[in-house]
């Protein structure tokens, strides 16, 4: 894939996760809605699509965990 395939990639994961945090934190989705949880699920693989990319194994493992 493209470079800045895999950048838009990550960015849109981290704004999932953000946006899932900002849901949860002002009260507009619980913890255990299926939104939520498939917003940090898509927000990390996004994220661990860039970091294996660039080969950041630390960010990779933490994204897989």
């Amino acid at each position: 894939m493209s470079g800045i395939i895999i950048q838009i990639i990550g960015w849109i994961g981290t704004c999932l996760i953000v946006l899932a945090y900002f849901l949860i934190s002002n009260k507009k989705i619980e913890s255990v809605s299926k939104i939520y949880q498939l917003m940090n699920l898509f927000g990390a693989i996004g994220v661990a699509v860039n970091v294996f990319y660039q080969k950041a194994w630390q960010g990779f493992t933490l994204e897989v965990i």
